[in-house]
């Protein structure tokens, strides 16, 4: 186990937007119950329909003064005891390991192909979805909040480009189980952050720019 993980920090931020805030709250407290380690949470509540990055990064400017951030959906249960712990063991695997998510369903490989149960391992990934994420604070201090340009569905693609291009690693710790709702698409949102997602990306010609339009063209369409 890791010196941060020994030592007398072992604190993590665990924070969610939510349109609902006794949804976020229900959230947050199961998180923390079933997180394996000290935490403090924060719920934001998106009360204009502002989109959820707008809201997230409220939430995400509050979690101060822990070497983790963890960020979490709404739409997220946690049958997995200790699972906030093993996702920051995984990124104590290497000091340059900036983000780290779990298995638990959602639309995008590799967390498209995943169950629970998986047997334990840790790889690099060029895309995570931020249904559940823990950033190290150093990699979030370099990076910073996510791009205000995204309302809800293009922030996950782009922070972990932004994070590799940086020379943080961004892995994928399938031996983690949280599961995952998804919550039905908000259409006028995903339209909106295609194409600010290709405005932002599309013309690159850089290595791991074009490695992910090849692995994920659907980013690129509507």
């Amino acid at each position: 186990m890791s010196k941060e993980m020994n030592g007398m920090n072992r604190t993590c931020w665990i924070v969610t937007p939510t349109l609902d805030r006794m949804v976020g709250e229900r959230t947050v407290k199961q998180a923390a119950a079933t997180a394996g380690i000290s935490t403090r949470t924060f719920v934001a509540v998106d009360h204009n329909h502002d989109g959820g990055v707008a809201t997230a990064n409220i939430a995400l400017a509050e979690a101060q003064g822990t070497p983790y951030i963890c960020y979490i959906n709404d739409d997220v249960e946690f049958p997995q005891p200790g699972w906030l712990r093993e996702l920051i063991e995984a990124l104590e695997k290497n000091p340059r390991n900036g983000v780290v998510g779990p298995s638990g369903g959602c639309g995008i490989a590799p967390q498209s192909r995943s169950k629970q149960g998986m047997p334990y391992g840790i790889r690099p990934v060029v895309y995570l979805s931020f249904f559940c994420v823990v950033f190290r604070h150093d990699t979030f201090d370099e990076l910073g909040l996510l791009d205000s340009r995204f309302k809800h569905y293009g922030c996950d693609n782009d922070y972990c480009l932004q994070a590799i291009q940086a020379g943080w690693r961004v892995v994928y710790a399938q031996h983690v189980w949280v599961k995952h709702q998804s919550s039905p698409t908000i259409r006028k949102w995903k339209n909106h952050d295609v194409l600010a997602f290709r405005e932002k990306w599309g013309g690159s010609t850089g290595e791991v720019a074009q490695r992910f339009l090849k692995e994920y063209p659907k980013c690129f369409s509507q």
